[in-house]
Parts: C-alpha cells; sequence; structure tokens
C-alpha cells in the first residue's frame, strides 16, 4: 500500500499538481481550519485595533498611516491601511492573518521540497507543525497582521528565489530584482533582517546541491561575488530605513538596544522558557486534560501508520539526524530570538507580548523532527511505530492550545460586550473623565487591559473622546498619565479632562456562571441563530457597577445611577 506522501525525495517545479500534492495540501488546509478556524469567527476589537477601529472605516490616511511612521514603519502603516479598505475590518483583517498562516506553511513545505535535503514527509511535517505553533494572540490584533503579511511575503521571496538560481537569461535577470523587491518589502517586520542570513545559508547549500549530491559546497567568495545584492540588501534597508524614516515622536526611544548583559540574559532565559519549553509543555498538559482526545488521535496514527505502511517506507533525509542539520536548527532558533533579546523584549506564553515569539515555530519545528529522526528512526530511515504517534499526539497538543486560546479571546469579547451593554444603560455623569476598573471577573487572555481599550469602549458606547479608563491592576488610584500626548484624538482621548471627576468600575462575573466554551457557544448561538436574544444574554454575563470616586484635584461627580443588574 502505497503512502499518502510520496517517499521520494523529488526536487525542482512539479508539471502539475500530483495526488501526493493535493493531499499534503488538503492536510494542511485542514490542520489550519481545525487550529485556527475559529479566528474567522472572531468579531472581538483587542489591544491597539482599539486606536484604528474607528477610523478604518473612514479611510483616513494620515490616522492610520502617522502612528506607524512615527515608528518608523511606513510600509506597515500603508499594510494596515490597505486591509482596512477591503471590508469591516473586524473579519477581513482576521482573514488576512488566517490565509497568510496558511500560506507561510506552504511557502514551507515547497522550500523544503525544493532544496531535497529533507523528504517530502519531514517537509510537511514541519510546516504542519510551524502551522500550530501557538501564536493566537498575533492572529485576533489588527496592527499585528502586517507582522504575518512581512513574514509570508518574506517565505515566498525565499522560495522564489531558490527558483530563480536554476533560471537563465532573460527571466534570471527579471526575476532576480522582483525577489530583492520582497524581501526589501518584508524587511519592514526588522526582526527578519536577522532572520534572513538563515535564507542566505539555506541559498548557500542550494547552489552546491544544484551541483550534485556528491558536489563539495561553492566557496564563500565564488557565491558572494555572485549573490552580492543578497548579500548587502539588509544592511542597505537599514540605512534607508534610518535615513528617510527615522523614529521619531513618542517613538523616538522604541525599541532601543541594552547596553548590559544582565538585561540580555534574563531576556534570553523568559525567551527559552517561554517560547520553547513552555509552548511544549501547554501542548503537554493539553495532551493530559484531554486524554480520549489524544488516545483517538493515537489509534487514527496507528491506523494510518498500517493502512499506508510507513513503516517499510524511507521517511527521513540522509541528513535528518545529522549535527548540521541540528546546529542549524539552533542557529536560526538563535536568529528568531536575537533581535528582541538585545531590546530586553522577550514573550509570555500569551497575551501582548508573545507576538515576540512569531519566528520561533520553524527553527522549533526542525529541532523537534531532529529529536524525533534521533529517537525514532528505523535501519531503513522510516519512522517507528511509536514515533509516528507521538508526533501525532504532539502536534493535536499544539493544536488544542490553538483552539484554547482562541475560545479565550472570544469569550473575553463576549465579556467586552457585556460590559458595553451596561454601560450603555448607565446614567453618566456630564464631568466624569477617569474611570479606574476594579475587574473581579478575569477571563480568556490574563493580559490587562490598556487605557486606550477602555477609552475605545467608552467612546464606542458614549460616542465621544472624554474619558479614559486605567486598569487599578497596574495602576495607581492616584496616578493619571503626565503625558500630554495622551489628550489627542490619536488616544480617543481629544476632549479629555484630567480634572474631572472620577469614579470605580466594579466587575464581577454574571448571575450566570458560564466555562469559556459555554459562553463562546452561546454567543455563538445568539450571534447566529438568534440575534433578538443577545441583549438579554449579554446582560447575565457581567454585573458592572459604577461608583464616585474621591480623588484630589478632581471635580466631585454628579449623581451615577446604579447599574440595573
Amino acid at each position: 500500500m502505497s503512502s499518502p506522501i510520496s517517499s521520494k525525495n523529488r526536487r525542482g517545479p512539479a508539471t502539475g499538481l500530483s495526488n501526493e500534492s493535493l493531499r499534503e495540501s488538503l492536510l494542511l488546509l485542514t490542520t489550519a481550519l481545525l487550529a485556527h478556524g475559529l479566528l474567522l469567527l472572531n468579531d472581538g476589537v483587542y489591544w491597539d485595533a482599539w486606536l484604528y477601529h474607528p477610523v478604518l472605516g473612514t479611510g483616513s490616511w494620515d490616522a492610520v498611516y502617522t502612528p506607524f511612521l512615527r515608528a518608523g514603519l511606513p510600509i506597515e502603516g500603508s499594510t494596515i491601511w490597505l486591509v482596512g479598505r477591503l471590508g469591516p475590518d473586524t473579519f477581513v483583517f482576521k482573514l488576512v492573518a488566517f490565509a497568510t498562516v496558511v500560506l507561510s506553511a506552504f511557502a514551507i513545505k515547497s522550500i523544503g521540497n525544493r532544496l531535497g535535503v529533507t523528504t517530502r514527509e519531514e517537509n510537511l511535517c514541519l510546516a504542519l507543525l510551524t502551522l500550530l505553533y501557538p501564536n493566537v494572540d498575533m492572529m485576533v490584533g489588527f496592527p499585528h497582521v502586517s507582522r504575518w503579511v512581512d513574514y509570508a511575503i518574506f517565505l515566498g521571496a525565499a522560495r522564489l528565489a531558490l527558483s530563480v538560481e536554476g533560471l537563465v537569461g532573460t527571466r534570471h535577470f527579471v526575476l532576480r530584482p522582483v525577489v530583492l523587491l520582497l524581501f526589501f518589502v518584508s524587511f519592514n517586520n526588522n526582526a527578519l533582517l536577522v532572520f534572513y542570513f538563515g535564507f542566505l545559508w539555506l541559498l548557500f547549500v542550494s547552489v552546491g546541491h544544484d551541483r550534485g549530491p556528491t558536489s563539495r559546497l561553492p566557496s564563500p567568495f565564488r557565491f558572494l561575488t555572485r549573490h552580492l545584492d543578497y548579500v548587502v540588501l539588509p544592511f542597505a534597508f537599514w540605512l534607508v530605513k534610518e535615513a528617510f524614516f527615522p523614529r521619531h515622536g513618542e517613538y523616538a526611544g522604541y525599541n532601543r538596544f541594552v547596553d548590559t548583559p544582565i538585561p540580555l540574559l534574563k531576556a534570553l532565559y523568559y525567551f527559552l522558557a517561554n517560547a520553547v519549553y513552555g509552548q511544549m509543555n501547554e501542548a503537554l498538559l493539553q495532551v493530559a486534560h484531554y486524554p480520549l482526545v489524544a488516545l483517538a488521535a493515537g489509534l487514527i496514527a496507528l491506523g494510518a501508520y498500517d493502512r499506508f505502511n510507513l513503516g517499510s517506507q524511507r521517511f527521513f533525509g540522509d541528513r535528518s539526524c545529522s549535527t548540521r542539520f541540528l546546529l542549524f536548527g539552533v542557529v536560526l532558533l538563535g536568529m528568531a530570538i536575537f533581535p528582541y533579546i538585545v531590546v530586553g523584549l522577550w514573550p509570555d506564553l500569551s497575551g501582548w507580548s508573545s507576538r515576540h515569539a512569531m519566528m520561533v515555530g520553524l527553527p522549533l519545528a526542525m529541532l523537534v523532527m531532529w529529536a524525533t529522526c534521533s529517537v525514532f528512526l528505523n535501519s531503513a530511515r522510516s519512522l517507528s511505530r511509536s514515533g509516528f504517534v507521538a508526533l501525532v499526539v504532539l502536534m493535536v497538543g499544539l493544536g488544542l492550545v490553538n483552539i484554547r486560546n482562541h475560545m479565550g479571546w472570544e469569550a473575553r469579547w463576549v465579556k467586552d460586550r457585556s460590559i458595553m451593554a451596561h454601560l450603555a444603560q448607565i446614567h453618566r455623569p456630564a464631568n466624569l473623565s477617569v474611570i479606574r476598573v476594579d475587574d473581579r471577573y478575569p477571563i480568556g487572555s490574563n493580559d490587562y487591559y490598556r487605557f486606550y481599550e477602555w477609552t475605545g469602549m467608552f467612546r464606542e458606547v458614549w460616542g465621544d473622546q472624554r474619558v479614559i479608563g486605567l486598569d487599578l491592576r497596574v495602576s495607581s488610584t492616584e496616578l493619571l498619565p503626565e503625558d500630554s500626548s495622551l489628550s489627542s484624538e490619536r488616544y480617543l482621548l481629544k476632549d479629555f479632562n484630567p480634572k474631572g471627576c472620577q469614579s470605580v468600575m466594579t466587575i464581577r462575573r454574571g448571575p450566570i456562571e458560564y466555562s469559556e466554551w459555554d459562553l463562546v457557544l452561546r454567543y455563538f448561538f445568539y450571534r447566529f441563530m438568534n440575534p433578538g436574544g443577545m441583549t438579554s444574554f449579554l446582560s447575565r454575563v457581567t454585573d458592572v457597577q459604577l461608583k464616585p470616586l474621591e480623588a484630589p484635584q478632581a471635580e466631585p461627580c454628579e449623581k451615577i445611577s446604579d447599574s440595573p443588574h
């Protein structure tokens, strides 16, 4: 019985879509829908998206582009504006995020097939593991979508560059500038400037491999002279960026390099603890939490292993267990980490800062495949039955982490909608300026709310730009932001009066206790099947109380009516 994916390690472009390619594509798409399909149903607004949500629909170029220009990221601002013109932002941005994540996985598989160092089976596993690496938090925030677009462009450029190497004449000289332009655009995600040197090594290996399986690598000098444009490209980008698009204004000190070793080592430790060990551990915890799902996945894997006779077919390439493969995975992981730790940044398991781990998926997938090859390799370079089951169960665990995170973000949005529904029923004092938020109902991501998230919600409810919200978990009751730039339309506070009256908003769980899953499933029911019941449902999700707060140098509040719940 033949394998669903070819055991041959074919290289070069195929003349058409083979049955193997179709099955691989179907498997990637199915996995993407299972792990990330909930993203396409997510209608929430999170983080910085509250700053752009009111203006994206109007097509205001300055309101979208200017903040990114100040941060030295003009291409990112252009990307956000262009995507925002395609349709409703709460859907279009998530559709683009989903599409670019899937396209990135396809590009990884195609790059592996073109290089020919690893087998088609390994390349498919690398694409699946990268696709499943938990980075849901980057997908739900509008401004972060441009980073996924940059990454997909980068991988697409890498794949095209490998093809261009095999061309001669006019096609080569026409397509090579296209490759350089695509890389240049992708460098808008500045972390890719370092990751790019991993591509240069792959290109170096590819040039040697194209000369024959037994040939040596080309001399570095010969490679450099023929690829000088590739080598100077990232340096040229940085010079252009610093000369014409420097960081300025409130972003003048954005992402400055650390100059002492302690912050660097601290960032490295937390990066590895969260982005590598932490995510793998989360996957195993999900497997333990849903043993029946893991058991079903294991049984299906056993059936597929025997059905397609995988035990007698070549699964690993000749170099898959080699020290060189391991070292390249480690070096590539270092390239994914280095741009962040040098500015003192590291990701958490979830939340705002998890976006710093977006490039970890591919090198971590390489390390997983190297470990699988080292432990579960048979004499015929096939994957043992236990190894195949372990690999499938790990992928299922990663998929469960993604599903849990997607459900958590949707649950948080249901909570936010409930809060806004309650606020719409509360009589707000005319001189109210500051709301201190005492959130006793944490749900979804444990990430605290930024002040502009609350400001965005207040604007959504009350239609003006006068009230700021400050989360008590990270803000003192006596402290107000001193930066006068906050009192601007950029932060939805154009009419903010820092001496206006203050109040405390206490948020508790509503009268009916819903689990995250129950909350989201009920929300989907009312959203798609019974819209008329949505108001009553939202009123039961949270309990919101708004009470005056005496604060130094603040005006006394007019009477605040009690929440009806």
